[in-house]
């Protein structure tokens, strides 16, 4: 199995995942609802962590919005998930620490959910950082740096696999688990022929880049 270079063909897979839809749903929300998606988001951006249950409190009342109704509504919609007071998720970011660490040209460090994610918050707050991971068969480290908006992936013949486990309403817990980077498409393979459970699409790097823009791309914009 060789990695797609297709991004149609990766457009499908993201439809069956629920990524694709990711954009659409916070653009069908209403625009206070919208705003204060955005401004979970910008949050993770500005203090490199997830946001305090306080600041979100603070937020949703800066909005004349009720903090319980849209969490609640972006959980539902499978934008955003809360635990405890604190953001679990909040798609590309993740609250707790994952196998794919970003690193922000401001130094700042985040967590992604996985690597289309980890790709997805470079290209939403289009900025330049730096991406580490590990191939989760071999687990050999795996780079990937965006400088002046040039991408350079180390090893140079890493892939990601776009996965999914069925019975998962969620994409944190159907897609993100099986969404990473490998350092090689043969280790990919024998990574997919080791967990059948998995049903997977090798991707090529630039259309991984493709797709995580057109996922996570637009999220901040106006």
């Amino acid at each position: 199995m060789q990695p797609t270079e297709s991004i149609d063909v990766v457009l499908d897979v993201a439809a069956r995942l629920g990524f694709q839809g990711i954009a659409q749903r916070q653009a069908d929300l209403s625009p206070a609802l919208k705003n204060f998606h955005q401004a979970i988001l910008r949050a993770f951006l500005d203090e490199g962590s997830t946001p305090s249950h306080r600041r979100l409190v603070e937020q949703a009342s800066q909005m004349s919005l009720d903090h319980d109704d849209v969490v609640a509504r972006l959980s539902e919609i499978d934008l955003l998930h809360v635990s405890e007071g604190v953001v679990r998720v909040a798609y590309p970011f993740s609250g707790v620490p994952t196998a794919h660490g970003v690193r922000l040209e401001n130094g700042r460090k985040l967590w992604a959910m996985c690597a289309l994610d980890a790709l997805g918050i470079l290209l939403m707050a289009k900025c330049d950082g730096t991406i580490i991971s590990a191939d989760p068969q071999s687990k050999e480290p795996i780079q990937v740096e965006r400088r002046r908006g040039e991408w350079l992936w180390q090893p140079d013949e890493a892939v990601v696999v776009v996965g999914l486990t069925n019975g998962c309403a969620r994409v944190d817990e159907g897609a993100c688990p099986n969404i990473n980077f490998h350092a090689n498409a043969q280790g990919a393979v024998e990574h997919l022929n080791v967990h059948p459970e998995i049903t997977g699409q090798l991707v090529s790097q630039a259309v991984a880049i493709e797709l995580a823009d057109r996922i996570f791309g637009s999220l901040l914009d106006p």
